[in-house]
């Protein structure tokens, strides 16, 4: 990774539990450190597999907390319900290159 990125990844497991491929992955990568936060609201589609998240240049060697869920493309179109929200999962401390 470069200075200032962070590099994740999951299992494609559409059509498990009402999951698809389209839907969309939510990030939060909070710095205690800085006492800041990123958010990434359309960051990935759960098909792609893999997210390289561009972080502030400041947060480069800070360990960070990230949060990570997916939400129903329909959410997007403001045609969703809550049930179309997978819970954010904790994807754990990680040192920022």
């Amino acid at each position: 990774s470069a200075a200032g990125q962070l590099n994740l990844s999951w299992q494609d497991n559409a059509d498990e539990n009402g999951a698809s491929a389209d839907d969309i992955l939510f990030v939060t990568v909070y710095n205690p450190v800085k006492g800041t936060a990123v958010v990434s609201i359309n960051a990935a589609q759960r098909s792609a597999g893999s997210l390289t998240l561009n972080l502030p240049s400041g947060y480069s060697g800070d360990a960070v907390h990230c949060y990570a869920g997916f939400f129903g493309v329909r959410v997007l179109l403001g045609t969703a319900t809550r049930n179309v929200v997978s819970d954010s999962m904790y994807a754990g401390p990680v040192t920022v290159a």
